[in-house]
């Protein structure tokens, strides 16, 4: 065999000196013809004269100088049992540009029965190349291919280098007649020249005395891929590669951190050999995981950092085997390592439907420092820094059994309110293969992460259990996201959000983003408890603030209150109460009503500030009559710059409205802040004893008594009757009926808001308070202003009576009688005090308490009453003067009767009197 060797090398360079064939082929002896290396010795007469056959040939143990382009095929025949143990190997080589194309089209040797010890007993093949690892250390380190072709498949096998060797030994025949242990092998070879770098990417460089540990750098200048040994074909046996990705410091620019990505998103470029598993009639063909490729033993096992000399194993992000797409895997620094490994012992099995081995793509992330990226996977979120802002799930990827807590920390007088926008699972395996489910969970604690109980817990979501999505900030629809209902509020001011990793956040990984806000809820404006409602009351009046100090008022700044805390509508009420001595002055110094187009336009008619605009309602209102309504009240949208509001009386009523928000409106636009003060204002009403009588208001004096402003406040059961000179005028006035006066009379009830020209020559108007409404709050039942020019003088008489009842309808009924002390009534009107009856000022509208004949019966009685009183004068004139006399003379006599005087002294005072009288006759 030896001989025959060294015959064909000696004729092979006989022919490159004499030059009659190519290089690398075989030059016949009898005609010329040239013929490939690798049809020398193929049992097959290829020049016609057998010289390429000569006796005793045979194609093992032999070099194949092959040229690019190049293909052929090499069968060994089967040997005899006599000749065993039988060894042929086959050195394939080509020019140092080329690669070696090698398919097995049939193989048939000994048994397999296990891909870790003992696999082939009866006799295997190893593939070894030329220049990775030397010598005997190759071929006692490589792994072994025996047993058969499964699924008629063709194995490929792309060399890594320009020679290729297959070293064929067979022990034994293991039961002869058997087909499965018949020997056959046959290859079929192709030459390649090697693609260039830039078409495949760059693999990165082999590290010196390895077979194949790369590492790949300067990934943000190149295309870099990892793929395993003689990708995409047959990879061998008994592999251990490794593969370092890193960026250098140099590559990371200022102020960013480094996180290196891996993935596969093509079908077909992945498969690694693993068992199969079959469910429910159906093969799993997804990417094999973990525990799934223990079996065979072949995976690939990426972990979350590089391994240094002495130092701990990093976390693991995924390991896997067979075919499928590989999802992005993002470690968490600038360092990645993977590693694959195949078992020692195998049949030559490739996938049917894709590449062998495995290509990724790599890549690299810049995030902003400082990143979420953290040793312990532990993230603080204070309020100092943001005082609202959304968590999202890390970018990078979590290992399997670990955790991560985010958790949010506030002032003492703060909340957490965080609700979910978006929230779903991505899980690699199919739920027909999945054996468990909700490995990956998100809680959500009421406090610090070591507070982890059930009575802590709000809440507890994954995959299958989702929480509730907060989606108002983008469908103007129903309010999901107030607590409890959509949305979650801490009770203190922390709130901690824990993930738990059951498996590798590469295989189960929970996309969410949450919206966070560090919220107000304890206004200091509403301390009383109810729904946005807050008092202010003066010392004078009972309460806690001084006069002739500024206090301030503003809206709400609770999230709650507003559309982006679920709410559609909004009223906050601040009632401000003063002495009766006491007036209110009101400074608005800001407004808004978001984006709403509004303006705020003074009325010089009604002598009032309303909100033009037509959008839904926005903005302050302010009253000071009892149940007046928001289209009748002064209203104010926007600032005004110099406004001051000074009260007719010393309750006002503000009303801070929003009507019909949006899931993004909050009190960033909507907002509302004043001052006010409580002043004195020294002045009576006489009228106010009486309930009733005439009122003078003037123009040109407003100090809120007999001045401009008039108001009064109706006993309980009783209405005010307001008889005011002139006519009503309508609203709008367009100059009918004429009014030659330019003063205006404003007159504010809970039911009506009138304008009145005060021209006594057009009549008198009667205006009447609500009989309806009964203040709880102290506002006025009816209010006058004098607005306009100066005009003169305007006299009003105002009068409290007693409404009658209404009339029953039923036929026979009589109709309620008015209270006992009702003995003065008004026709159709009702009782008025008894003071106002017949004292020469008409007071019931048709001056019923002043006629002669009502008032006649009352002259007896009145002479009766006078008479008396002057008898009464008369006595108490005669009796000081009889007192003065008698305490004289006893003055002057008690010298010489001093002993008679002190023995009669118990006697009292008549006999004094009488002993008296006696010495004077």
């Amino acid at each position: 065999m030896c001989r025959v060797y060294i015959w064909i090398l000696l004729t092979l360079a006989s022919t490159l000196a004499t030059g009659p064939c190519p290089v690398y082929h075989f030059p016949c002896s009898s005609i010329s013809r040239c013929i490939s290396s690798s049809q020398v010795c193929d049992g097959i007469d290829n020049c016609g004269d057998r010289s390429d056959e000569p006796e005793g040939c045979t194609p093992c143990n032999k070099t194949y100088l092959l040229d690019v382009g190049e293909t052929g095929r090499i069968r060994v025949p089967r040997p005899r049992g006599d000749k065993l143990p039988f060894n042929c190997w086959l050195t394939l080589s080509s020019p140092q540009s080329s690669r070696i194309e090698v398919q097995i089209e049939q193989f048939s040797l000994g048994r397999f029965q296990s891909h870790h010890v003992g696999g082939c007993p009866d006799g295997s093949m190893r593939i070894l190349e030329q220049g990775l690892v030397s010598g005997s250390h190759q071929t006692s380190q490589t792994g072994q291919f025996c047993g058969s072709l499964r699924n008629r498949t063709r194995p490929v096998y792309l060399s890594e280098t320009n020679e290729v060797t297959l070293n064929i030994n067979l022990h034994q025949f293991w039961g002869d007649t058997t087909g499965i242990n018949t020997f056959k092998m046959t290859v079929k070879f192709r030459i390649h020249s090697r693609p260039r770098m830039s078409e495949s990417g760059s693999t990165g460089r082999l590290v010196p005395g390895t077979n194949c540990d790369y590492k790949l750098t300067n990934c943000t200048r190149q295309h870099c891929v990892v793929r395993s040994r003689n990708y995409p074909g047959l990879y061998n046996r008994n592999l251990t590669c490794s593969y370092h990705l890193y960026v250098l410091p140099s590559e990371i620019p200022i102020g960013k951190k480094a996180l290196m990505f891996v993935e596969q998103t093509e079908f077909g470029k992945v498969w690694i050999q693993g068992q199969q598993i079959e469910k429910y009639g159906r093969i799993d063909q997804s990417l094999g995981l973990n525990e799934e490729c223990g079996t065979y033993g072949d995976h690939v096992t990426v972990y979350d950092g590089q391994i240094l000399p002495g130092g701990p194993v990093p976390p693991v992000l995924l390991e896997f085997c067979r075919g499928g797409r590989i999802p992005r895997i993002i470690s968490s620094g600038p360092d990645m390592l993977i590693e694959m490994k195949s078992s020692p012992f195998s049949p030559p099995v490739v996938s049917t439907y894709s590449y062998t081995g495995f290509q990724l793509k790599v890549g690299i992330v810049f995030v902003d420092l400082p990143s979420r990226v953290s040793p312990t996977c532990s993230y603080t979120v204070d309020s100092s820094r943001e005082e609202r802002g959304s968590l999202t799930n890390l970018l990078h990827d979590l290992p399997a059994n670990s955790s991560c807590t985010f958790t949010f920390q506030g002032r003492l007088d703060e909340r957490v309110w965080i609700y979910f926008t978006s929230f779903r699972s991505r899980h690699l395996k199919s739920e027909v293969y999945r054996t468990v489910f909700c490995t990956n969970k998100l809680r959500i604690l009421d406090g610090p992460p070591y507070l982890s109980n059930n009575q802590s817990q709000l809440g507890e979501f994954c995959g299958s259990t989702p929480p509730p999505i907060c989606l108002h900030n983008k469908l103007n629809s129903s309010r999901v996201c107030k607590p409890g209902r959509g949305s979650f509020l801490s009770t203190g001011n922390r709130l901690t959000v824990n993930q738990e990793i059951g498996e590798s956040t590469v295989i189960d990984k929970l996309f969410f983003n949450i919206q966070y806000e560090f919220v107000k809820t304890e206004q200091a404006n509403f301390p009383s408890g109810k729904d946005c409602y807050a008092e202010f009351v003066s010392r004078g009046a009972g309460g806690s603030l001084r006069s002739h100090v500024d206090h301030t008022l503003s809206s709400p700044s609770s999230i709650f209150y507003y559309g982006r805390g679920g709410r559609q509508n909004l009223t906050c009420t601040y009632l401000i109460k003063g002495a009766k001595y006491e007036r209110i002055l009101l400074n608005l110094q800001n407004v808004s009503v978001g984006s709403r187009p509004c303006r705020t336009v003074f009325e010089a008619e009604l002598a009032r500030y309303r909100c033009d605009s037509d959008s839904s309602r926005a903005g302050v209102y302010i009253s000071e009559v009892e149940a007046e309504s928001l289209d009748q009240s002064q209203c104010y949208c926007q600032f005004m710059p110099g406004a001051e509001i000074r009260s007719a009386s010393n309750t006002l009523l503000i009303r801070f409205v929003v009507e019909n928000m949006g899931p993004e409106d909050d009190f960033r636009s909507f907002f509302m802040k004043g001052r006010l003060r409580f002043v004195e204002a020294s002045c009576e009403d006489p009228t106010t004893d009486t309930r009733g009588g005439v009122l003078r208001l003037e123009t040109y004096r407003s100090t809120g008594c007999d001045g401009s402003l008039w108001s009064e406040v109706k006993q309980q059961g009783k209405e005010i009757l307001l008889t005011v000179p002139g006519t009503v005028l309508p609203l709008p006035y367009s100059g009918l009926p004429h009014c030659q006066s330019r003063s205006r009379l404003v007159v504010r009830t809970s039911d009506s808001l009138s304008v009145i020209c005060p021209d006594p020559r057009l009549g008198s108007v009667h205006l009447y308070s609500s009989s309806n409404t009964t203040s709880d709050l102290g506002l006025q039942s009816i209010l006058v202003q004098m607005t306009g020019p100066p005009a003169g003088t305007v006299y009003v008489s105002w009068l409290e009576f007693e409404p009658e009842p209404p009339a029953s309808a039923l036929s026979g009924v009589p109709a309620p009688e008015l209270g006992p002390a009702c003995d003065h009534r008004c026709p159709g009107l009702g009782c008025i005090p008894a003071r106002l009856w017949c004292d020469g000022s008409p007071d019931c509208p048709d001056g019923w308490d002043e006629l002669e004949s009502t008032c006649s019966s009352l002259v007896p009685i009145k002479l009766l009453v006078g008479a008396s009183l002057v008898a009464v004068f008369f006595f108490v004139i005669v009796s000081t003067i009889l007192v003065v006399r008698l305490r004289a003379c006893s003055n002057n006599m008690s010298g010489s009767h001093a002993s008679d005087h002190s023995k009669r002294a118990s006697n009292g005072t008549v006999e004094t009197m009488l002993n008296h009288k006696e010495e004077v006759s």
